[in-house]
């Protein structure tokens, strides 16, 4: 090919009718060769990328062209040969008009005249037999045609002349064995042929499956003969027998070649494909037998490196003068799943057979992107007291940048060892990487199922007066007292709406809570609940984590000095909760990290020319004690806290959990203990807490799964907690509280009208409450001090807890006033319940006695509604 310097066409990209049109007007009567072959390599590209779309757009005059051109110059011109036929077959692909169209055409006659002329190049044989196939596939007329034109000994000539090409002997087999199947050549010599080609190749796994396709094909037909005579074409393969046959052969690059030869074999396809990666690497890790076969691992993408392109295909032109000469090399590594490494070493060939020096033209060679990133274990299916397993994955083509930090995947691919560089000792070991060839996000792949008593159970629930205190008795169970804590908690798991305004603001609907008390109060036992009952949860704690750690850095590989990016706790956990525990030890740098995360829902990053945001929509729940080690109640809250307000601001509720010492509170906290060590569980393998948590995340789809599709979940707990009045009362199971959350959370409810206008008073008064009333209190008595502002944040905290309870009652769209009074006295309590009395003065001004500065309560009500309905909208 010419170097694309006067053919401004081809500067587009993809296949387009524009892009059509001025292929056809350059082949309508061509007279350089070399054009020619550059309109060939464009369109064979496009068919490589997309044939259905190109089908689509290719006018039957086009591929009229296709074929004059190739008889016109194909004879004169290696390369124009070439790439014709690789076009052609194209073509043929998926497509039984085109196909019978190239066959009326004449091409067959044509295909004929190049096998004999280029008999000595194995690339042209090579697209020879491909066509041929591709031709013998799709229609009867095309095998009729090629058997009389004596194709089938041109076939057996290619692969007697390149006996050692690996590529030319898998394509005729394949070509063999459609022309077989279409009943036009007879299958009982056929084996002989396959048994010389794996004898040749005994370690290429393409050419000793092709063998056994023919092989099986011999025994089939030799069945038929038995039992009467043999009819014109084959009858079709069984799908469960061919399925099973299929999945026996294990083995690298199995998609890869079975999916284009099994389309007349639909059923078992999608079945196969269903059924590959069925070992899991991070179940059962690498053996010596997962190697070189389809495997599937699940886990969070850590890091990732950028995409880059990697050469497929050189081309090499004369240095010193441009006489159309080109040479091509194909370059191969151990990532190639279709072939062995390539022989040549991938180096650039120096001179021609002639002697003359070569160089490498970049404008006319082939690349792909590349990209490599690490997949860790989740970490909550990592086992006790083990670090998070990792493994390395390698993907090309359209799989690049179809994962980045911090999603979770699923990828099957091929478990392979790569050899470490060259050195004068080795110690035996071969890092593996996972070659990937299928990347599926999970959330593609998880799909809750619930059954119809699970469904009926769930509404009744929710039709209950008392649903909200009894979810509430049935969080954290085990630990006695803190009602308003739990129900907090529980409104945390469904969370609010997100919502995405139309001018680009982020709405979040993640709740965030913070725990602030004594130690020896439960708190870690709470985020140990939420861990287990939360769907997606990551642990951390504020000493062991900082603040790259929790978001996001900028790393350089040692190796290649590139940059990478690697996500941190609050991106792992997108889409789920981040419990952070002793959030108390962090150092304040690291702390001021998470602001933009905690609020925007976004981690960016900008450092070594790179702009990153990544997305870290989850709930954060902290728990840290007292700056000084117990609450004092003399101080006030911030004080006692030790935390800024900016951070503060961005917790919606603040609890304070206090180890008040009575007689009577003791007795019943001594009691609930007492009466869980009395307890006879169902045995020491049900498996709740840290346990539950570590279990492999997958296995518990499993058995979720099928539990869910054959019986209903418990509803009530058989042994039934004590609670703060000396009372038993009911509660709900764990499984039935997990499948309650997860149905309540799909639902997408928004304020009513009624409970816009009350979220706009309630806030008021909260604000004249905490804020402007409670300034005269100060100044009458010093010892009482402002506790936690109210601002806007605190309002949007609001909608939020109250559109979580309105998901609690399963109500589908409306947000009610009563679910925005519940909010707001959890709010309250959240605030602890000693709170001065609303100011009675019906303004507020900086002196009572000046009535021009004064602003009505009804004028900051008015304020407040409309900012809501622009919210609401």
């Amino acid at each position: 090919m010419l170097p694309m310097l006067h053919h401004q066409w081809l500067d587009l990209r993809d296949a387009t009718p524009e892009a059509m049109a001025r292929c056809a007007k350059l082949l309508e009567d061509p007279e350089d060769p070399w054009l020619v072959a550059e309109v060939f390599d464009k369109l064979r590209e496009w068919l490589r990328r997309d044939c259905h779309h190109v089908h689509k757009l290719m006018d039957p005059t086009l591929e009229v062209q296709v074929l004059q051109a190739l008889r016109r110059f194909g004879p004169t011109n290696l390369e124009v040969a070439r790439l014709g036929l690789g076009v052609v077959a194209g073509c043929c692909q998926r497509n039984d008009n085109n196909t019978e169209l190239i066959v009326a055409a004449g091409f067959v006659k044509v295909l004929m005249n190049l096998m004999d002329l280029y008999r000595a190049d194995g690339t042209l044989q090579d697209n020879a037999c491909v066509a041929v196939w591709r031709l013998a596939e799709r229609r009867s007329s095309g095998a009729e045609r090629i058997v009389e034109a004596d194709g089938v000994q041109r076939v057996l000539t290619a692969m007697r002349g390149h006996g050692r090409n690996s590529f030319v002997q898998v394509n005729a087999l394949l070509a063999l064995e459609k022309l077989a199947l279409k009943g036009v050549v007879a299958a009982d010599g056929l084996d002989h042929i396959a048994d010389e080609a794996t004898r040749l190749h005994p370690h290429n796994v393409q050419v000793k499956r092709s063998a056994l396709r023919i092989k099986r094909l011999c025994r089939v037909t030799q069945g038929a003969e038995e039992e009467g005579p043999t009819p014109r074409a084959l009858p079709v393969l069984e799908a469960e027998p061919l399925c099973q046959w299929l999945l026996s052969m294990d083995s690298a690059g199995f998609m890869m070649e079975y999916h284009p030869c099994l389309r007349q074999y639909e059923t078992p396809a999608k079945v196969a494909d269903r059924k590959l990666g069925h070992r899991r690497l991070f179940e059962q890790w690498c053996r010596d037998r997962v190697q070189t076969c389809n495997s599937g691992v699940e886990g969070i993408v850590t890091r990732c490196m950028v995409a880059q392109p990697k050469l497929m295909h050189s081309r090499h032109v004369h240095k010193d003068q441009d006489d159309g000469y080109v040479e091509s090399r194909d370059h191969r590594d151990t990532t190639t799943l279709a072939n062995q490494v390539n022989k040549s070493g991938g180096g650039f060939p120096k001179q021609d057979p002639e002697g003359r020096e070569l160089k490498m033209d970049p404008s006319m060679s082939e690349y792909k992107d590349a990209q490599q990133f690490d997949l860790q274990e989740s970490p909550e299916t990592a086992p006790p007291g083990q670090v998070p397993r990792s493994i390395q994955v390698l993907c090309d083509g359209d799989l690049c940048d179809k994962a980045k930090p911090g999603d979770r995947v699923q990828v099957i691919g091929v478990l392979k060892g790569f050899p470490p560089p060259m050195q004068d000792f080795t110690d035996g070991f071969f890092p593996t990487r996972l070659v990937a060839t299928s990347i599926k996000s999970v959330k593609e792949i998880i799909e809750h199922q619930f059954v119809s008593d699970d469904v009926d159970n769930i509404r009744k629930i929710a039709a209950r007066e008392d649903t909200f205190k009894l979810l509430g008795r049935s969080f954290a169970p085990a630990i006695c007292g803190h009602a308003k804590v739990k129900q907090g908690l529980l409104l945390q798991l469904l969370s609010g709406t997100e919502k995405n305004l139309d001018n680009g603001t982020h709405l979040r609907g993640d709740i965030n809570v913070l725990l602030v008390g004594d130690p020896s109060c439960g708190k870690s036992q709470m985020l140990r609940f939420v861990m287990n009952t939360a769907g997606l949860a990551v642990s951390t704690t504020g000493k062991g984590s900082s603040g790259v750690g929790l978001t996001a850095a900028m790393i350089r590989d040692p190796n290649s000095s590139d940059f990478h990016l690697e996500a941190g706790a609050m991106v792992l956990a997108d889409r789920g909760v981040i419990c952070i525990d002793e959030f108390d030890k962090m150092n304040q740098a690291d702390r001021v990290a998470i602001h933009e995360a905690m609020e925007q829902q976004v981690v960016t990053i900008s450092k070594a020319g790179m702009h990153v945001t990544l997305n870290a929509r989850c709930s954060v729940l902290a728990a840290a004690n007292p700056i000084y080690g117990n609450f004092d109640p003399k101080l006030d809250l911030v004080k006692n806290i030790g935390l800024p307000d900016s951070l503060l601001s961005r917790f919606d509720l603040i609890f304070i959990v206090r180890d008040n010492s009575t007689e009577e509170l003791d007795r019943k906290i001594a009691d609930q203990v007492l009466r869980q060590h009395m307890m006879r569980y169902e045995g020491v393998e049900r498996k709740r807490g840290v346990e539950e948590i570590h279990s492999s995340m997958m296995e518990r789809r499993r058995m979720v799964s099928s539990k869910v599709t054959e019986e209903a979940t418990k509803v009530f707990e058989d042994q039934m907690p004590m609670m703060e009045d000396g009372q038993s009362k009911e509660t709900v199971t764990v499984d039935f509280l997990q499948k309650y959350i997860r149905f309540a959370k799909r639902l997408t409810p928004v304020l009513t009208a009624e409970a816009r206008d009350y979220v706009a008073e309630k806030y008021v008064e909260m604000r004249m409450r905490f804020q402007s009333g409670f300034a005269d209190v100060q100044a009458e008595n010093s010892e009482r001090k402002p506790r936690l502002a109210v601002t806007t944040r605190t309002l949007e905290a609001l909608i939020r807890l109250a559109t979580a309870h309105a998901k609690l009652k399963l109500r589908k769209e409306d947000v009610l006033v009563e679910d925005v009074e519940v909010a707001y006295q959890l709010m309250l309590a959240a605030r602890e319940e000693e709170v001065p009395e609303a100011p009675t003065a019906p303004v507020v001004g900086d002196d009572d006695d000046d009535q021009q500065g004064q602003v009505t309560l009804q004028e900051v009500l008015q304020h407040w509604q409309k900012r809501l309905h622009a919210v609401n909208v």
